[in-house]
This record gives C-alpha cells, structure tokens and sequence, in this order.
C-alpha cells in the first residue's frame, strides 16, 4: 500500500461540518420523537447548558445576540432573509432550514423540528433578554429584545 497525502479546502470542511451539524440536530430530534420524549425539554436542556458558554455579550444590545444566534443558523445551511436591529430589538428571518430532504431522511416534519427554535429561550434568559419566534413554512422569525413592548 503506497502512503497518499490529501487535504480539503475550507469550503469542503465547511460543507462537511454544516451537513454535520444538521444531522446531529434531527438525529437528536429524531430520538427524542421515537422514544415518546419531550424535545422541548431536551432543547431547554441544551439551550441552559449552552447559555453560559454566551457570556461574552451578556451585556451587548440584542443585535450582537441576534448576529450570534443567526451565523449558528447559517452554519447549519439556514439562509438569511432579513435581518432588522435597533438598539432595543433585533428581528431575523431565516429560510430554508432544514431542508425538506433532511426532513424526509430523518422521518421529521416542521412541526417535530419547531421546538429546536426555543434553544435560543434560556440563552436570551442568561442574557437578560426576552426572545421569541414564530414560523410560517419554512419561514422562521426570531426577536431579540430587551423588553417587550
């Protein structure tokens, strides 16, 4: 056997770490379902053993907060839509994630991958700030705020 060298591009990791990290999160999701278990309570669990890890901008506006939680988003393969900020309030969009393909191979559907979207929910708490969203298809709306109006 003759010894090879190989490497990879940054692209090529980056895809590999993306498909990755979307597979370990409904791989998660996906147990959670087939077991009869809570994934909100298994998201509010890592959400919390997360929040600490954030501590950098416990005292940064919400658009720094937002700005972090959306790259995390993008990094999974989601695609930035809008993205809106003041100094109280930050609103991002996001489409595209996962992919119905994703969905489909691991046996999911929107509504057994939606409580993935509260992860955000106890860092925001850690922080000091509220945090919500919605979703409409495969549209998801975050905000981050420092307070409700």
């Amino acid at each position: 056997m003759t010894e090879t060298t190989i490497s990879f591009t940054p692209a090529e990791i980056a895809q590999q770490n993306q498909g990755n990290v979307t597979a370990f999160i409904l791989t998660s999701i996906a147990f959670q379902h087939a077991h009869g278990a809570s994934a909100e309570e298994y998201v509010q669990f890592v959400g919390q053993k997360f929040a600490p890890g954030w501590e950098d901008l416990k005292h940064q506006p919400p658009v720094e907060v937002a700005r972090a939680a959306t790259r995390n988003f993008v990094a999974c393969g989601a695609v930035l839509q809008r993205f809106t900020a003041d100094e109280n309030r930050a609103d991002v969009v996001l489409i595209g994630w996962p992919a119905e393909e994703d969905l489909i191979f691991f046996g999911l559907t929107r509504a057994t991958v939606a409580p993935f979207y509260n992860i955000f929910a106890p860092i925001a708490d850690y922080l000091g700030l509220h945090y919500e969203w919605h979703q409409a298809g495969d549209e998801v709306t975050m905000t981050f705020a420092r307070s409700w109006p």
